[in-house]
């Protein structure tokens, strides 16, 4: 049962969610790279009673406005713009019963970016 219970884990960890039409973490991190950014270090996954999430610290060489904008235009028509200003990007989706929401915060060191994707139940 452990064993089980592991790999299950892992197929949960590696998704980040459910159902046919719903977001992977490697495509949204493929989507964040593509749009300016380099991951700096480990992803971290989290797992709670609401969901999962999985965040990342970027450094983009185009700095936080020019970022920004090329990643609303990668998830357009995919992710709705919940808020979009000086320090803060929030996209959200429903699909397959989940919410998916994508946070990216300038996180004021120069041109870090801090990108965390959550699932949860709707």
């Amino acid at each position: 049962m452990a064993a089980i219970r592991g790999a299950l884990i892992v197929v949960v960890a590696s998704a980040i969610a459910c159902g046919p039409s719903a977001p992977r973490r490697d495509q949204i991190e493929r989507r964040i790279v593509e749009a300016g950014a380099v991951v700096v270090g480990t992803p971290e996954i989290r797992q709670t009673s609401n969901g999962e999430s999985v965040s990342w610290d970027l450094h983009v060489a185009a700095g936080w406005p020019a970022y920004r904008e090329a990643v609303a235009k990668a998830f357009a028509g995919q992710f709705d713009v919940v808020r979009d200003d000086d320090e803060l990007l929030v996209l959200s989706r429903v699909a397959s019963g989940d919410r998916y929401r994508l946070e990216l915060r300038a996180t004021g060191a120069a041109n870090r970016v801090r990108a965390v994707f959550t699932a949860s139940p709707y």
